[in-house]
């Protein structure tokens, strides 16, 4: 799953009905439902936010309109199962990690029909992909647990990590600035340096497997989720929980970040989405209660107009450009 910069959608893969599309906030009006021909999704990011990359549990990669749902081009270079996703904020370089033991890079996305690409080799199959925001990193790691970074523009190797757990990884992480990866499997979370030889930090142990990590913007920070629906925020250098946000009731799939750190967005393996928001510079998020805080809102709006929907209508609508007289 991935959040667009401005946070205005947000993709999450989960179970067998759908990829859902939410513009925030988060409220039953703003989904799109794309329904996958095999069955289920596996993987989904946003590209830009104009459209989505999704995997469907084939060796194909599909980009869709993330407004209409259409099909818009099909990457099919992998020989085996695509399991992972990432790309950068422009939607320009998108990475695909698959069983065939290769991860594809995929160049000019929002350019067209011609998208070149290029491989990452594996020993075994790929199970995690990550991508800095500004596509200048790619992060990969396979089932003997071997860590790859390379450089996306020189198409160069910048690091190596053999056997970094003992544990297959589940999921992998790179800091805005590509300065620093994270690794997540079973209970440990282990945050490596580039370009420092030694033992990478260790964040945990958790009190359940973690499922998902992604990085603060400020690099400092850490956030982290695990197969009980629980989401920690975590001091790097401190290796201490500032945060931890409880709600979900499965797996947690996907951990976004938006508005510049402000918004929170965690998907679970039940396609439930959460958006917290907190101030920009606070370790503390708060969920959001829309239906309350709307419901509220709407009372409080007819109590000014006396009720009279007409007026409220005409006021409305003219901050809401596009509203139809129709809508909820």
């Amino acid at each position: 799953g991935g959040a667009t910069p401005d946070g205005e959608a947000v993709a999450v893969g989960f179970g067998a009905n759908g990829v859902v599309v939410n513009e925030l906030p988060l409220d039953e009006e703003g989904r799109k439902m794309i329904t996958p021909s095999s069955g289920a999704w596996v993987a989904a990011t946003n590209l830009g936010g104009i459209s989505l990359a999704l995997a469907d549990g084939s060796s194909d990669v599909f980009v869709v309109s993330a407004q209409t749902g259409e099909l818009v081009k099909t990457l099919d270079r992998h020989d085996a199962k695509v399991v992972d996703l990432a790309a950068d904020e422009m939607g320009y370089r998108l990475v695909s990690g698959s069983s065939d033991s290769r991860a594809i890079v995929w160049e000019g996305l929002d350019e067209g029909e011609d998208v070149d690409s290029w491989d990452i080799s594996h020993g075994r199959g790929v199970v995690a992909v990550a991508m800095t925001p500004d596509g200048a990193s790619v992060a990969t790691a396979d089932k003997d647990r071997d860590v790859q970074l390379w450089d996306a523009d020189l198409r160069k190797e910048t690091q190596r990590w053999d056997s970094a757990h003992k544990w297959q990884i589940k999921d992998i992480a790179v800091s805005r600035d590509g300065a620093l990866l994270a690794t997540a499997s079973r209970t440990e979370v282990s945050v490596y340096r580039v370009g420092q030889v030694g033992a990478p930090s260790t964040l945990g142990p958790h009190q359940a497997e973690v499922s998902s990590v992604c990085f603060y913007r400020d690099g400092l920070r850490l956030l982290t989720g695990d197969v009980l629906g629980n989401v920690y925020l975590w001091d790097i250098e401190g290796a201490g929980v500032l945060t931890e946000l409880v709600g979900h009731d499965a797996a947690i799939t996907s951990l976004a970040l938006a508005n510049g750190g402000a918004t929170l967005l965690s998907g679970d393996a039940e396609g439930q989405v959460y958006a917290w928001r907190s101030e920009k510079k606070s370790s503390r998020y708060e969920r959001w209660k829309l239906g309350p805080r709307v419901a509220l809102r709407e009372e409080r709006v007819r109590r000014f107009f006396d009720g009279d929907e007409e007026l409220i209508f005409r006021s409305l609508s003219e901050g809401v450009p596009g509203l139809d007289k129709g809508d909820p």
